[in-house]
């Protein structure tokens, strides 16, 4: 009760503290990041939406015809009516039966996805085959068998602010902790609004990326970030929704900035365009995939099957879904506010269970991926502040950061992972030149961890790249964390064995790692849930 006690009281010091106190305790080196704003926000119910059976459209369920298009003119219909439900009743229905690029789309708000069971007597989704990207494009956007917002963005390229027409320049520097942004001109902009703040990398001033990265000192092979500055890039990207425009030039955030925001780095802001309220719920997904799968070994192996692409969405929910034989899950692009609940993954082994591009506050829980994956769920680009929880494995499954996802972009930053069980190891997947795999503010909390073997220790973090001396003419190194650079450790553990990091068992504070109660439990199972009904005014700690 004692152990308990202190906990509470010391992570309740960390959330209590004030921005008007001289020595806040939010600017303390040990401070976390605060999460408790991830996932939807909304409560409405939908009950005042019209509903469309695609049975009336044309789908016959437990036949041998392709229902895709009947599947997409009921959400067409939908969409003509400013939203509605989509009902797809129990049966299976064949969808993709041919080998284009075609899938069904969604590109209004307020649809609603909805079966009626995730079981096998329940709705059935049955993809007949692959959706692979050509040659000439990037495969990792290879389209799902649902996809959002196609019409907004391809699924070739990255949304980024450089390719942006528009940009709006900040005129006040913004410090941390704050949800004011001065800009020049309010013009356009609406309380509702999503914009995209970014910061440019300048050659006559100190390199923003190495300041994102706690200046750290990047390896010759690095060169995604070692370049930042010298070719500008806009390695700082972050987006949220507007709360309020306070006047002509100036609008109230309805999340509290995570860095500071700084004119001498060009910061400037853009509206994004983005659907709002999209949901999936009780679906079953199945595939005619035959397996065989080979990390890297073809496009269709790694990005092919793909269930759910929720591509520039805020405020959408994925819930009560089972997932079988497919080689990835559910990918978020772009996104923010969206919860994604109570999935399971099934069948045949595949590249990644949950996979998030360059997307914000997001919440992934009750997790079960009874498929063997080369990652975990995947966190990869600006993404920050996304909360995964109650994950648990079949086989022991890494949890990945996977760097940039895109030249000079800052890597993931301030998210957590927690609650978990049957987890290898923090292990980071990326090219060599888009590392480090992540940067800091990433929090691993009470998780069940086996650990990666490096000789007699079993080492909580892993990096390819350190672990491969040869194929990069390096030293072999057990100080894997620094590719991590900035995470917090806190209740990792395992059972049976000590884990370590960098070969070391005791407590670490530095720039590089916090690491506390490491190989035992701590008092408090979630962070994400404690912190939440703290309720933290003022989002303390985050970085």
């Amino acid at each position: 009760m004692k152990r308990s006690f202190t906990l509470m009281f010391a992570i309740t010091l960390l959330w209590s503290c004030q921005n008007t106190q001289k020595k806040s305790c939010c600017k303390s080196k040990e401070s976390l990041p605060y999460f408790g704003k991830a996932g939807k926000r909304s409560k409405t119910t939908n009950t005042d939406l019209k509903t469309f059976n695609v049975t009336e459209y044309g789908a016959i369920p437990n036949d041998q015809t392709d229902d895709t298009d009947a599947i997409q003119a009921t959400i067409d219909a939908a969409s003509q009516a400013e939203g509605g439900i989509v009902l797809i009743p129990k049966g299976k229905y064949i969808v993709l039966s041919d080998k284009s690029q075609k899938v069904i789309e969604i590109n209004h708000s307020n649809i609603h996805i909805q079966g009626q069971g995730e079981g096998k007597d329940g709705t059935i989704i049955m993809s007949m085959n692959p959706r692979t990207q050509p040659n000439d494009q990037s495969p990792w956007l290879s389209p799902s068998v649902f996809h959002t917002g196609l019409q907004i963005h391809d699924t070739y390229s990255f949304y980024n602010i450089k390719d942006q027409e528009g940009k709006i320049k900040v005129t006040k520097d913004a410090r941390k902790g704050a949800d004011k942004l001065s800009i020049e001109s309010t013009n356009g902009i609406h309380a509702g609004d999503v914009v995209l703040i970014g910061m440019q990398n300048q050659k006559d001033q100190p390199s923003l990326m190495k300041k994102l990265m706690n200046d750290m000192k990047f390896e010759k092979f690095q060169t995604s970030y070692s370049e930042a500055k010298q070719k500008e890039e806009w390695s700082y990207q972050w987006f949220t929704e507007v709360k309020e425009v306070i006047n002509d030039h100036e609008i109230m955030l309805t999340h509290k900035l995570r860095h500071d925001i700084e004119t001498k780095y060009n910061a400037s802001a853009v509206k994004m365009a983005m659907l709002n309220n999209i949901s999936f719920t009780n679906l079953r997904f199945e595939s005619q995939w035959e397996g065989g799968y080979v990390h890297h070994k073809t496009r269709e192996f790694d990005y092919g099957w793909s269930a759910i692409g929720m591509n520039r969405v805020i405020d959408g929910m994925v819930k009560n879904i089972t997932i079988d034989n497919y080689t990835q899950g559910v990918q978020l692009v772009n996104s923010t506010n969206t919860t994604v609940q109570d999935i399971t993954i099934t069948g045949i082994p595949g590249h990644y269970s949950i996979k998030l591009y360059h997307s914000n506050d997001n919440l992934f829980q009750r997790i079960h991926v009874l498929a063997k994956r080369t990652h975990g769920p995947s966190v990869e680009g600006a993404s920050q502040g996304n909360v995964f929880t109650e994950f648990d494995f079949s086989t022991p499954q890494p949890l990945d950061f996977h760097g940039i996802g895109g030249v000079g972009l800052m890597p993931p930053m301030n998210n957590l992972m927690e609650n978990m069980t049957n987890v290898s190891a923090i292990a980071g997947g990326a090219a060599p030149q888009n590392t480090p795999h992540a940067g800091p503010g990433n929090t691993f909390y009470n998780i069940e961890m086996t650990g990666n073997k490096h000789g007699a220790f079993h080492e909580v973090f892993h990096s390819w790249i350190y672990q491969n001396p040869k194929k990069f003419k390096i030293e072999k190194r057990d100080d894997c964390h620094i590719q991590y650079i900035g995470s917090n450790i806190i209740g990792v553990y395992n059972e049976q064995k000590n884990l370590t990091v960098n070969q070391k068992t005791n407590n670490i504070s530095s720039k590089e790692v916090i690491v506390k109660e490491l190989n035992s439990k701590p008092a408090t199972p979630s962070l994400y849930h404690t912190q939440k009904e703290a309720g933290c005014k003022s989002n303390c700690g985050s970085k």
